[in-house]
């Protein structure tokens, strides 16, 4: 028993410690990683839509450029006349709000014309006329922090430089002030940036040759091709969990978590000791109970659960001592039935005996009307009692015929009764003795004193259900009836007990929506309806609805 008590113990004390731990522990060791997971997501994903942004900004003022370049190379080609000249250069750039500088360029990279305070004649860089084409090409300006687009005509060059300042604060407006932007070239040379971008760009350059992600430790990188320009647009993101972020965070937990044990600790020694000691002392009243000393009672020392439980444990043992004296006395009249019973199977065989006399000393002396009333009188005694609950419709029609015969020697033959049941239907089964107490309520309360009475029985099938008809031309119901049994009708002794006796057990048998049904009116007779499932022989289950 000791041992049981102290395993109860250990058990609520294991429960408050795990119960007050393990939770730290998994959000340590799960929920930490799983939330450090969706917030590198959710940058991630902030990160795209920046770019996105970015890229469709530079895109527009890429390809703006680009048309801007590619009319005024229609227009330049064969063009001598230096206003005119001017002029279309002015048409071109009107809507172009990011070119700084617009140049008309000879074949040997002189400057025939200039807009936008441009000088008269410019440094030549040869890089980008190099690689100009029928098609714009753009690349890093000589001058700081500028870029270039270059388109090549039939006599010479055009130049659009565009501002870097300007680009730069479109960018920076385009993502968060917490990120850093920088636009490269496709070789990977930085044009301009919005802020200092994490790790330096030789770094990045160098992981991105060795195909490693590029964002390590604490910054997060995106990055996303232009496709016009084929610049790269690169975005920094401090990550939100960074190093120095997981570290406090896992300290803290840690701190909290050895916090938690040691109060935890001490709550579950002193809840396991408050808890187990009421459930000690139960149990050994139980056990006692066990032993038989049901005098056993516990002093409830709490107001709560556990001294609700101990008034309960006292309530139960009063209680078991109180049915175990009723069991001993029912146990005692049921003995006592027992023996009456057995005494009462006596009295069946003696009274079958009695009335086999009685109809053979009928016949013997010249009076068939007893021996008559003995034979069906013992033929209606055996189907009472016996234990079938159902029988065919052609027994309980034979059974009402001998009930009739013998009404019949009793009143004289002041009644006739007419029995009219296909032969078809004669195999359905219907609760015994069903009939029998509807006719008796049809003789003595409706034809017994009348001269020419007169009850028709007849039976029909419709829609799967069995319908049986009891009809007397008798006096009728003092109180007029018509519908299924209701007033009128009762249990209560005289009031014609045998037709609600068979109401109820049709309700019982087959459910609320059969039974019986009645129409009367004074003087006119009256009409009992049985209403019942049709079901052939065979096919009832004992102890069940159908």
């Amino acid at each position: 028993m000791k041992k049981r008590f102290h395993a109860f113990h250990t058990r609520v004390f294991a429960t408050v410690v795990l119960v007050a731990v393990v939770p730290i522990a998994v959000c340590l060791m799960l929920m930490l990683p799983l939330l450090i997971a969706s917030s590198d997501r959710r940058q991630a994903q902030s990160a795209g839509e920046q770019l996105e942004a970015m890229q469709a900004q530079l895109g527009a003022v890429f390809e703006q450029t680009d048309a801007m370049l590619d009319a005024l190379s229609r227009r330049v080609d064969g063009e001598e006349d230096g206003r005119a000249l001017y002029e279309a250069m002015v048409e071109a750039a009107s809507g172009c709000t990011y070119v700084e500088n617009l140049y008309v360029l000879a074949p040997d990279g002189a400057c025939v014309e200039a807009l936008r305070g441009g000088e008269a004649r410019m440094d030549t860089d040869w890089g980008i006329l190099a690689m100009a084409q029928e098609d714009t090409v753009f690349a890093p300006s000589a001058k700081a922090d500028r870029i270039d687009a270059a388109r090549k005509t039939r006599e010479g060059f055009v130049l659009a430089r565009l501002d870097g300042d300007a680009l730069r604060a479109m960018l920076a407006a385009a993502h968060d002030s917490s990120c850093g932007v920088m636009l490269l070239t496709p070789q990977w040379r930085l044009i301009l940036e919005t802020q200092t971008a994490g790790a330096s760009l030789a770094v990045l350059r160098e992981r991105w040759l060795d195909g490693e992600a590029l964002g390590q430790g604490d910054v997060n990188y995106g990055m996303r091709v232009e496709p016009v320009s084929g610049f790269t647009l690169l975005l920094s993101q401090p990550r939100t969990f960074t190093a120095e972020t997981t570290r406090t965070v896992v300290l803290l937990g840690a701190s909290m978590g050895a916090l938690s044990l040691v109060l935890c600790v001490w709550a579950a020694l002193v809840l396991s000791g408050v808890i187990s000691r009421p459930v000690q002392e139960m149990t050994r009243a139980m056990a006692r109970v066990q032993r038989g000393e049901l005098s056993v009672r516990i002093t409830p020392r709490t107001n709560d659960e556990l001294g609700l439980l101990a008034q309960g444990f006292n309530r139960m043992v009063e209680e078991y001592e109180q049915n175990l004296r009723r069991t001993v006395e029912r146990q005692k009249e049921l003995d006592e039935t027992r023996i009456r019973m057995m005494q009462a199977q006596l009295n069946p065989h003696f009274l079958y005996n009695t009335l086999d006399a009685m109809k053979w000393m009928g016949l013997t002396h010249g009076v068939p009307q007893v021996a008559t009333l003995a034979q069906d009188l013992a033929k209606i005694l055996r189907t009472s009692i016996s234990g079938e609950e159902f029988v065919t419709l052609g027994c309980e029609l034979e059974l009402l015929e001998r009930y009739i015969d013998i009404q019949l020697i009793r009143f004289e033959d002041r009644f006739a009764c007419e029995i009219e049941v296909d032969d078809a239907l004669m195999n359905l089964l219907v609760p015994k003795m069903v009939l029998q107490p509807i006719v008796e309520n049809a003789v003595i309360h409706g034809v017994r004193d009348m001269d020419d009475g007169y009850i028709k029985v007849y039976a029909r099938q419709m829609d799967g259900e069995l319908h049986l008809f009891v009809q007397d031309n008798g006096r009728g119901m003092e109180t007029g009836q018509s519908g299924a049994l209701s007033f009128g009708v009762s249990g209560k002794p005289g009031e014609h007990l045998g037709l609600y006796n068979v109401d109820s057990i049709l309700r019982l048998h087959f459910g609320d929506a059969y039974g019986l049904s009645i129409r009367s009116r004074p003087g006119e007779g009256c009409l009992v309806e049985v209403r019942l499932p049709a079901r052939p022989a065979g096919s009832h289950t004992k102890g069940g609805k159908a």
